[in-house]
Protein backbone atom coordinates (compact mmCIF):
# COMPACT_ATOMS: atom_id res chain seq x y z
CA UNK A 1 0.00 0.00 0.00
CA UNK A 2 1.36 3.18 -0.98
CA UNK A 3 1.56 6.55 1.43
CA UNK A 4 -1.22 9.60 0.66
CA UNK A 5 0.87 12.72 -0.14
CA UNK A 6 -0.59 15.87 0.02
CA UNK A 7 1.23 19.24 -1.45
CA UNK A 8 0.39 22.70 -1.57
CA UNK A 9 1.66 26.04 -2.75
CA UNK A 10 -0.84 28.90 -2.01
CA UNK A 11 -0.65 32.42 -1.94
CA UNK A 12 -3.15 34.95 0.38
CA UNK A 13 -3.11 38.21 0.81
CA UNK A 14 -3.89 38.04 4.69
CA UNK A 15 -1.94 37.25 7.45
CA UNK A 16 -5.39 35.07 8.87
CA UNK A 17 -6.25 32.94 6.18
CA UNK A 18 -2.32 31.79 5.55
CA UNK A 19 -1.56 31.41 9.61
CA UNK A 20 -4.60 29.64 9.67
CA UNK A 21 -3.82 27.04 7.27
CA UNK A 22 -0.53 26.57 9.10
CA UNK A 23 -2.13 25.72 12.00
CA UNK A 24 -4.76 23.00 10.58
CA UNK A 25 -1.80 22.09 9.27
CA UNK A 26 0.41 21.77 12.14
CA UNK A 27 -1.79 19.66 13.88
CA UNK A 28 -2.02 16.74 11.05
CA UNK A 29 2.14 16.41 11.93
CA UNK A 30 1.56 13.35 14.20
CA UNK A 31 -0.26 11.74 11.54
CA UNK A 32 2.64 12.28 8.92
CA UNK A 33 5.93 9.74 8.16
CA UNK A 34 9.33 9.84 6.90
CA UNK A 35 9.22 10.02 2.71
CA UNK A 36 13.42 9.01 3.46
CA UNK A 37 15.22 7.43 5.79
CA UNK A 38 16.67 10.62 8.36
CA UNK A 39 15.24 13.71 6.33
CA UNK A 40 11.79 15.67 7.57
CA UNK A 41 8.46 13.88 7.45
CA UNK A 42 7.15 17.27 5.79
CA UNK A 43 8.14 20.05 4.28
CA UNK A 44 6.11 23.39 5.82
CA UNK A 45 6.92 27.07 5.32
CA UNK A 46 4.74 30.31 5.14
CA UNK A 47 6.84 33.15 3.86
CA UNK A 48 6.06 37.15 4.07
CA UNK A 49 6.58 38.80 1.37
CA UNK A 50 5.53 42.88 0.90
CA UNK A 51 2.01 42.77 0.81
CA UNK A 52 1.22 38.45 0.26
CA UNK A 53 1.81 35.24 2.35
CA UNK A 54 3.11 32.05 0.38
CA UNK A 55 2.63 29.02 2.06
CA UNK A 56 3.95 25.66 1.37
CA UNK A 57 3.51 22.13 2.24
CA UNK A 58 4.32 18.69 1.22
CA UNK A 59 3.34 15.79 3.99
CA UNK A 60 3.50 12.34 3.46
CA UNK A 61 0.86 10.12 5.43
CA UNK A 62 0.83 6.31 5.83
CA UNK A 63 -1.90 4.30 4.33
CA UNK A 64 -4.09 3.95 7.65
CA UNK A 65 -4.16 7.65 7.48
CA UNK A 66 -5.60 8.10 4.32
CA UNK A 67 -8.70 9.66 5.73
CA UNK A 68 -6.66 12.78 7.66
CA UNK A 69 -4.45 13.37 4.00
CA UNK A 70 -7.91 13.45 2.37
CA UNK A 71 -9.12 15.89 5.37
CA UNK A 72 -6.50 17.66 4.56
CA UNK A 73 -6.40 17.67 1.43
CA UNK A 74 -10.08 18.92 0.88
CA UNK A 75 -9.55 21.61 3.55
CA UNK A 76 -7.04 22.90 1.65
CA UNK A 77 -8.88 22.87 -1.70
CA UNK A 78 -12.11 24.26 0.25
CA UNK A 79 -9.39 27.85 0.60
CA UNK A 80 -8.66 27.89 -3.00
CA UNK A 81 -10.95 30.75 -3.76
CA UNK A 82 -9.18 33.08 -0.94
CA UNK A 83 -5.94 32.36 -2.78
CA UNK A 84 -3.98 34.66 -5.56
CA UNK A 85 -2.03 33.34 -8.05
CA UNK A 86 1.88 33.87 -7.99
CA UNK A 87 2.81 35.64 -10.80
CA UNK A 88 5.50 33.32 -11.32
CA UNK A 89 3.61 29.91 -10.98
CA UNK A 90 0.52 28.34 -10.47
CA UNK A 91 -0.69 28.00 -6.76
CA UNK A 92 -1.53 24.30 -6.55
CA UNK A 93 -2.95 21.93 -3.67
CA UNK A 94 -2.71 17.89 -5.15
CA UNK A 95 -2.77 14.13 -3.15
CA UNK A 96 -0.55 11.47 -4.88
CA UNK A 97 -0.44 7.97 -3.60
CA UNK A 98 3.39 7.80 -3.17
CA UNK A 99 5.49 5.05 -2.94
CA UNK A 100 9.35 6.57 -2.13
CA UNK A 101 8.95 4.84 1.62
CA UNK A 102 8.03 1.49 0.17
CA UNK A 103 10.72 1.72 -2.22
CA UNK A 104 8.40 1.07 -4.95
CA UNK A 105 8.99 3.48 -8.74
CA UNK A 106 7.89 6.53 -8.69
CA UNK A 107 7.08 9.12 -9.89
CA UNK A 108 4.07 8.80 -7.65
CA UNK A 109 0.43 8.66 -9.02
CA UNK A 110 -1.49 12.07 -8.92
CA UNK A 111 -5.08 11.56 -7.61
CA UNK A 112 -6.38 14.72 -7.96
CA UNK A 113 -5.13 17.94 -8.54
CA UNK A 114 -6.28 21.93 -8.35
CA UNK A 115 -4.99 25.18 -9.36
CA UNK A 116 -5.94 28.84 -8.48
CA UNK A 117 -7.22 30.33 -10.99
Amino acid sequence: MRDYRVRCNLRFLTFGIANGLINHINNQMGKTVNINEGKPNQELAIVRMENHYDVFCDMNFPPENEGSARGLFNHIKGLLPKATSPDDMVGFVEIHQCGHRQGLNCPSELKERYEVE
